[in-house]
């Protein structure tokens, strides 16, 4: 298959709906929350049931899987100092803008402040690993993402990030993983988060389901992505059942793996056909990170407003399209103004330091 640009455009498109996905989900479920009232609440109702941020999410982390891996390219030092050169100016300078932009919007309107400490460790990229409250809750993600790179950096100096095998192995063993620290976070044996695997094995499924796209696989890497996603399809059945052995336990469990195994899917559908090539899409996917880590900086101003007068809250249909409007437009100034800009730097930066150094020219001769 061609892996030019507009092969891709689809891809594109799919980021975009995950990320308006997780839009709806926070949107719908802090104006619920503010105005108990409000009009059209199905809007939020249909989004928990479903659990559509996660959904989206999930898509977020297959495309990852999907694209990262391929990215990697040469050998040695100096490919691994590039892809570590291109995802810092790609992810970092807009992160950091927004600390202060959840600082202005999310803490101070509400009465809280984050110390200095707080402050320097958010700006890892970690802040939650390290001990930290996050600046935004959804910098969960962006761990794990970095995680990934790791892995993935890993794989590469060992040769095999190319290798359909390797992929399916470490998909294999992510789901395997998940399925020991979720018992033994069920026996409170172990507090780490069984979801950090399982969020891991669909990235790698994404990278396992390019190399299928592209190459094809062999029966027994096949046989080894298939039984990863039937694994993870088959989670929220083997939850479920627990929950119905001891109702006990938390039936927003079932949901959450059930929301993993949907959004896994409509990775793989959406991923395999072109069905979402659109302009609108993809350009909306391409501003699509921004959109994704600056919603709340839209939302919670709103929020704040809302609760001056909670009773007087607009239907919530109106409410979203507001939301979703203003998001788009903060995120298309800070692409065009942040985020590319950095990519662009960072992509010449690469260029300089590639270049052969120029000999001095010889005398000429008397």
């Amino acid at each position: 298959m061609t892996t030019d640009a507009s092969r891709l455009q689809h891809i594109d498109s799919l980021r975009a709906v995950a990320a308006l996905l997780v839009v709806w989900l926070h949107g719908s479920e802090l104006f619920a929350q503010v105005a108990p009232a409000i009009g059209s609440r199905w809007i939020a109702d249909g989004a928990k049931m479903i659990d559509v941020g996660r959904v989206g999410v999930v898509i977020f982390f297959g495309i990852s899987g999907f694209l990262i891996p391929s990215s990697l390219h040469g050998s040695g030092w100096p490919a691994l100092r590039d892809f570590a050169a291109k995802r810092f100016f790609r992810l970092f300078p807009l992160f950091w803008l927004s600390i202060p932009l959840a600082l202005l919007t999310m803490w101070l309107p509400f009465g809280r402040v984050m110390d200095a400490r707080e402050i320097a460790l958010n700006l890892t990229m970690m802040p939650g690993w390290l001990g930290a409250t996050p600046a935004m809750g959804l910098y969960w993600t962006l761990q794990i993402e970095l995680l990934f790179y790791a892995l993935c950096a890993g794989l590469f100096a060992l040769g095999v990030v190319r290798r359909p095998f390797a992929l399916a192995a470490c998909a294999g063993a992510c789901t395997g993983l998940f399925v020991v620290a979720f018992l033994l976070a069920k026996w409170r044996f172990a507090s780490l988060d069984p979801l950090l695997w399982l969020n891991l094995a669909v990235m790698f499924v994404g990278a396992v389901w390019r190399r299928r796209m592209d190459e094809g696989l062999p029966r027994l890497e096949t046989a080894i992505l298939a039984a990863t996603v039937l694994a993870i399809v088959l989670i929220p059945a083997g939850s479920f059942a627990l929950y119905l052995v001891k109702p006990a336990n938390d039936l927003s469990t079932f949901l959450a793996f059930a929301a993993h195994a949907l959004g896994l899917c409509l990775f793989l559908v959406f991923s395999a056909f072109s069905v979402l090539r659109s302009a609108v899409l993809s350009w909306l996917g391409m501003i699509s990170y921004s959109i994704y880590l600056l919603h709340p900086v839209v939302l919670y101003p709103m929020v704040w407003a809302l609760k001056q007068a909670p009773e007087r809250a607009p239907d919530m249909s109106l409410l979203m399209a507001f939301a979703v409007a203003a998001t788009i437009a903060l995120s298309a100034l800070t692409f065009y103004g942040v985020e590319r800009p950095a990519i662009r730097l960072g992509r010449r930066l690469l260029r300089e330091r590639a270049a052969p150094s120029q000999p001095l020219a010889s005398p000429a001769a008397p």
